[in-house]
């Protein structure tokens, strides 16, 4: 079973429970979704097709040894998750014992030979959906707090799919469309992700397993994600986990409830091209269909006035005017410092918006709801000026150095 599950083969596909309810926690219906997916399973009419392994109360040591025995095609976990990324499973009382999702990550790696699929049906478990899908072609993450019904009602449905013989894409969208079938105004908290295919060089990777994980850098950044205007520099070498740390970031900033936008600089315009209008105009557009926000561009921009005073009053009076706080995350900045045409005006530019947010005007209240996020590498560009831009050693900037 490679890329997706296939019931043409002979071999049946397993799929392991696990579901962990510490009895610190809010109760779940962990006992009910565990019944429901028995029953769209045993619906679906495919005799020796599917078979369900549970492992209820599950503790950490619990997982490995339950992969080592059942050798699943599917890891279905049920509980709860915390904000910060971590998965509850329960200690030897039955307390809340949290698993990073480095160390889930970890065990994920070991297992690729069997496991195609991992569900992740928690709350904010999409931080770890993050984590996992560096090794496992499919997993579903919840970027956001989710409800017992809609957690149940979109295990009814990716089940019900499956057994209808859909693929692990096409069961997630029926998933999601079982949430609004029962009118539940959950359906976009469930999210997939997907392994990417393509052949990396080493030396352009950065898999989990190369993260160091630093809980007072995470934590100093989730503090300050939530600050109004806030601008968070990630500085390093290559390889040494600068997009594993804006990922983690962005995934908590979700899970709060705040829009969020994760572009890298080396799919936008082929790679950043000379041109500062077609630069930032692709900017512009990115963000828009990153919001989910019709492209309306046109509308702001001015013949008349710079490509840099456009784009800033397409921000200010479309983009963020009638949105919840947006999380801009911009990785690979290093192409943009490249082209000395574009570079020195685009940093002034992301200066002058943290600027605004502090002014303490009415356009401010506007420029407080966008929170930065620049990731590059650590060469230094002489053509730069340093002293105008966000690389600036600012009082109140959050430079992170790994």
């Amino acid at each position: 079973m490679v890329n997706n599950l296939s019931l043409s083969n002979d071999r049946p596909i397993k799929i392991l429970f696990l579901t962990a309810e510490p009895t610190d926690s809010a109760k779940l219906r962990l006992g009910r979704e565990l019944e429901d997916i028995k029953e769209r399973l045993r619906l679906a009419n495919l005799q020796g097709m599917f078979v369900l392994e549970e492992r209820r109360s599950a503790r950490p040591q619990d997982i490995s040894q339950a992969i080592h025995d059942f050798k699943p095609n599917i890891v279905h976990f049920s509980g709860h998750g915390e904000s910060t990324g971590e998965l509850c499973f329960e200690n030897e009382l039955g307390n809340t014992k949290p698993v990073t999702p480095e160390a889930l990550a970890a065990l994920f790696k070991l297992v690729t030979a069997h496991v195609n699929c991992v569900v992740l049906n928690a709350c904010y478990s999409d931080i770890q959906a993050l984590a996992i899908v560096e090794h496992i072609p499919f997993v579903i993450g919840m970027k956001r707090a989710i409800g017992d019904k809609a957690a149940i009602a979109f295990a009814v449905g990716f089940y019900k799919a499956l057994g209808a013989k859909r693929s692990i894409e096409e069961a997630y969208e029926f998933g999601c469309v079982e949430i609004q079938l029962q009118g539940i105004p959950e359906e976009s908290t469930p999210v997939l992700r997907k392994k990417q295919q393509r052949c990396l060089r080493q030396a352009d990777a950065t898999p989990a397993m190369f993260y160091l994980e630093r809980p007072t850098i995470e934590k100093r950044c989730y503090e300050e994600i939530k600050q109004p205007g806030c601008l968070i520099r990630i500085k390093a070498p290559e390889n040494m986990g600068k997009t594993w740390l804006m990922n983690r970031v962005v995934a908590y900033a979700r899970g709060n409830g705040y829009k969020t936008v994760n572009l890298s600089f080396k799919g936008l315009v082929d790679g950043i091209c000379s041109d500062e209008e077609t630069f930032m105009r692709s900017l512009c557009v990115a963000v828009s269909d990153e919001l989910e926000l019709p492209n309306n561009l046109n509308q702001y921009w001015d013949n008349q006035a710079t490509c840099i005073y456009n784009s800033t009053m397409y921000f200010q009076k479309y983009l963020l005017a009638n949105s919840s706080p947006v999380v801009l995350a911009l990785n690979d900045v290093d192409l943009v410092f490249e082209q000395p045409a574009i570079a020195n005006n685009f940093c002034n530019m992301l200066r002058d918006w943290h600027d605004k947010a502090r002014r303490g005007d009415k356009v401010s209240e506007i420029w407080q709801k966008l929170r930065l996020i620049i990731v590059h590498s650590t060469e230094v560009y002489a053509s730069l000026d340093i002293n105008n831009s966000p690389l600036a050693n600012h009082p109140i900037h959050n430079n992170l150095n790994l």
